[in-house]
Parts: C-alpha cells; structure tokens; sequence
C-alpha cells in the first residue's frame, strides 16, 4: 500500500466534490495543509514524487516539484508570532479582492502555538478559523499553511447550516462537519497524516458528540469581539512580501 497515494486519495474524497474542476490549487493545498504533519515533513520527497507520477499518467504536468521548494519556518517565540500574523492580516485587507467582500478583522493568540483568525463579511457573518505558528517561506513570499480549523457563523454567531466546517480537536484528529436546519450534525472524524475516516456521526444532536461539543465550547469563549482586539500599533515592516494569490 502506498501512503502517499492512499492520502491524497483520502484527502480529495473529503474535501473536494467530484463536480468540481481539478485545478493546481487543489494539489496545492493538499501539499500545504499535509506539511502541518511531521510525517510528511520527514518524507516530502515520496509525497511530491508519488503525485507527480500519477498526475502524468493523465498528462498533468504541473511543476509540484519546483513548488514544494520552500523553506517551512517554526516560529517559536509569541511575540514573533503575532508580529507575522499581524503583517498577513494587514496584507491581506490591502490586497483584499473585491470579489472575496471579507475583511480580516481580528486576531488574538490563543496558545504559544496557535492564532485565531476573525474574517467578517458585510452581512456581520463570520468565518473563524485557527492556524499554527508553522509558515512557509517561498522567497519572497510568506504564507501560513492552512487553517487547522475553519468555522462559518452566521451574524449570531450560531454555525452556518449545509456547510462544511471542520475543527481540529487533538494534533491527529479532526472532526469534518455539516448541519442541517434541525441543527443536527453529520461528520467524520478523521485521523493522521492518512486522512483516514475512524469514526462518523449522523443527524445528530451536539451534546451527543462530545469531543466536537467540547472543541466548539472552547472556542466560543473567545466569541466576545471586545476580547479580540484588532491591533492598531505601528508595525516593523517585515524583509518579506506576502502573497494571497
């Protein structure tokens, strides 16, 4: 069995619908969102090789190899941390696209580790969404990888019915959820590096789902925007560029 092609296929049947076109950006964030796993970090040449071969068997040629040649940057220190952060959100609003109509709107350090991110639409809906002190560096760019957890509420903060949330709830699972206007929930948990699905949940109530009602609880805490104050103090301007495209 081969690891690297059992995860991507895994990874493909629970994040992407099969209507949808197969573009580069899907590689893309299956390579990004798997370097969030040491496994894969410790064995990235089997990955992109793996892909890469299969990709040419239905001659897609895209330069996998050429994109995964950027420099993973740990950044231990809190005050480091949000510093980044800070210049990615700025970033982000003064490159905001008319089309995406978001604004990052406020972050805040929830561990030495991990920032939760604010995106607010005009409607006052919200995205929520956490991401780890793990970047990549691509030079000239800087990136984070993708959210370990990506919620969407509506103006009341109550979650966003037929769409798929998902929340990380231990470093090797996530719970990948829906709701339905009963406001009974639907998911799987999903496990490792693998993607692989160890157990399921259907049209059930929260309080019946203990590890999600849990990780949802947790986050709610931080739910009281006076909490999540945007910073508004000059910034050191970074020897870097940052990138959304």
């Amino acid at each position: 069995k081969n690891i690297a092609r059992l995860s991507f296929y895994n990874y493909l049947n629970l994040f992407y619908k099969k209507e949808e076109e197969f573009t580069f950006k899907i590689i893309e964030s299956f390579f990004l969102k798997s370097l969030h796993f040491s496994f894969w970090q410790e064995n990235i040449v089997l990955l992109q090789d793996t892909i890469a071969l299969d990709l040419q068997k239905f001659s897609v040629n895209w330069p996998i190899k050429e994109f995964m040649k950027k420099e993973l940057i740990y950044v231990k220190n809190s005050t480091i941390f949000l510093q980044y952060s800070k210049e990615i959100k700025n970033s982000f609003n003064n490159c905001l696209d008319n089309k995406v109509k978001k604004t990052y709107d406020s972050q805040m350090l929830i561990n030495h580790n991990k920032c939760l991110k604010v995106f607010t639409y005009p409607c006052n809906s919200k995205d929520i969404e956490i991401y780890t002190n793990l970047f990549f560096l691509n030079p000239p760019y800087l990136k984070n990888l993708p959210a370990i957890t990506s919620l969407q509420y509506c103006y009341n903060f109550i979650l966003k019915t037929n769409q798929m949330h998902y929340i990380q709830t231990s470093p090797l699972k996530t719970i990948v959820f829906f709701i339905d206007s009963s406001n009974l929930f639907t998911g799987l948990v999903v496990s490792g590096y693998a993607y692989e699905i160890t157990n399921s949940f259907n049209k059930l109530p929260i309080h019946k789902i203990e590890p999600l009602c849990k990780s949802l609880s947790k986050i709610k805490k931080y739910f009281d925007l006076t909490k999540i104050q945007s910073i508004h103090k000059p910034l050191k301007k970074l020897d870097t560029y940052i990138d959304f495209n």
